[in-house]
């Protein structure tokens, strides 16, 4: 990711660049909520909570330098991060947990994530819709 200088969205072809360099952060979050899912042992939940934080710590820098116009993505997205780093703390806590993981209560915080993260799709989805293919348009 590049993390020079500041890069505002302004047209629908900016918008573009800026989504298609948002699926770089985007693939490898989305991996991670995958390995959440299937998280079994302290040790995977410890290595999932490694992955979200670093995806969550390199996105943060990269949206310092490339602010989106749409105000509401752009709150959506930052909620994504926060939640992120929110889903990694808790599987730290869980994977010391001495008296060991609280399965059910990992799963709804993952399946939590899931859907927050689901909505910013959407909402991105519906954004880049909405752009016509063709200049001319």
């Amino acid at each position: 990711m590049n993390y020079s200088g500041p890069d505002r969205v302004k047209s629908d072809g900016e918008f573009q660049r800026w989504e298609h360099e948002m699926w770089s952060i985007l693939t490898p979050l989305k991996a991670a909520l995958n390995s959440a899912f299937w998280v079994s042992t302290p040790g995977a939940a410890l290595a999932t909570s490694d992955q979200l934080r670093a995806i969550a710590r390199d996105s943060t820098k990269w949206q310092l330098n490339h602010h989106c116009h749409i105000p509401d993505l752009a709150v959506s997205f930052r909620r994504v991060l926060r939640s992120s780093v929110a889903l990694a703390d808790l599987l730290l806590e869980q994977s010391q947990n001495p008296n060991g993981v609280d399965w059910p209560a990992l799963n709804r915080e993952v399946i939590g994530f899931h859907r927050l993260l689901e909505q910013f799709l959407v909402m991105m989805t519906d954004h880049s819709t909405r752009i016509p293919s063709d200049p001319g348009q």
